[in-house]
């Protein structure tokens, strides 16, 4: 692989100055802007690729079948929690507030029955630099480790948790639903977008909730909390066959940590996309599009750090600098 100053050794990563973009660092929401202009850029992507959208089309009889399901899944919860009172416009929020959960899961079951989503990941991968896309497919990856395994559950049960515990609060503690509910928010926003952002989300929710259920705000600002809480881990899902083969844990945790703004804008993006229903099972291929923009934008940048641990494949970059 190619040198570059610089370079750090595995040893030395705790010292390195700004290795660690979290949201208590300036750079991470430079960062978070980043991430979320590589998801639009693999939608961009996605859209002028005949190759793309040949290849999406051959993995659509799976996702027709999974979207048959979350519609189905979606009219069964109506069904069971509606209102006398509601309309059938009430169907549309029923989906959009479960299709989040409904896509983690369907997302899972693709993966694991057909590799829908390493396929597209690679091919929008090569689409967007064919060497470097090549040469990341052809390395050796490494086993996932039970946590990653069962990251897609742990998805779909944090963001049931979220959704859950603020219907929870209203319901046994009425009177302390204004200072509650938007605790609530803050603790689980705040580890992504740091406290200042948590603290301004989570005041929207003191609002009477008579003004924010009739404009149907609160819908959207649920939807909203809960993609902020996944972005993460939608990320983390969208990148994971390049993440396989990032050869130690050092590299790892470099990747993820001095990243973490790009990745959880992107992640950010797309987990908010698939709240809208019958969009969500698309998006978990056309999201592979956005991942394999984002992996090679951080590759790029990565070779113009300062302070850097090298990525794997970064050398066959079309760009690639030499020192």
């Amino acid at each position: 692989m190619t040198s570059h100053a610089g370079d750090i050794d595995n040893d030395n990563q705790d010292s390195v100055p700004h290795a660690t973009k979290n949201a208590s660092h300036g750079a991470f929401y430079s960062g978070f802007l980043k991430g979320m202009a590589s998801a639009v850029e693999g939608i961009q992507l996605f859209l002028r690729s005949e190759a793309l959208q040949n290849q999406f089309w051959q993995l659509v009889k799976p996702i027709r079948n999974a979207q048959i399901a979350y519609a189905s899944a979606g009219i069964l919860l109506f069904l069971l929690l509606r209102d006398p009172a509601d309309d059938i416009t009430e169907l549309f929020w029923t989906l959009s507030r479960w299709g989040r959960i409904v896509t983690v899961l369907a997302s899972f079951i693709l993966e694991n029955q057909y590799s829908a989503t390493t396929t597209m990941f690679f091919a929008a991968l090569k689409e967007r630099d064919p060497a470097f896309g090549a040469a990341v497919e052809n390395r050796e990856k490494h086993r996932k480790t039970l946590r990653e395994r069962l990251s897609s559950f742990k998805r779909a049960g944090k963001l049931t948790l979220f959704k859950l515990a603020g219907v929870l609060v209203q319901k046994l503690f009425p009177g302390g639903k204004y200072i509650a509910v938007p605790a609530i928010k803050f603790v689980s926003i705040r580890p992504v977008l740091g406290t200042g952002v948590a603290a301004a989300i989570a005041a929207v929710h003191a609002i009477p909730a008579e003004a924010l259920e009739s404009s149907r705000v609160d819908d959207v600002l649920v939807s909203f909390g809960e993609a902020i809480v996944d972005a993460d881990e939608m990320a983390g899902d969208s990148v994971v066959e390049y993440t396989k083969r990032l050869e130690t844990p050092e590299m790892r945790t470099y990747f993820f940590k001095r990243y973490r703004g790009y990745l959880a804008g992107c992640g950010f993006v797309y987990s908010l996309l698939s709240s809208i229903p019958f969009l969500g099972i698309p998006l978990t291929l056309i999201s592979e599009c956005g991942a394999a923009c984002l992996v090679t934008d951080i590759a790029q940048r990565n070779l113009d750090k300062q302070f850097r641990r090298p990525l794997i494949c970064e050398d066959a970059l079309g760009h690639a600098k030499t020192s």
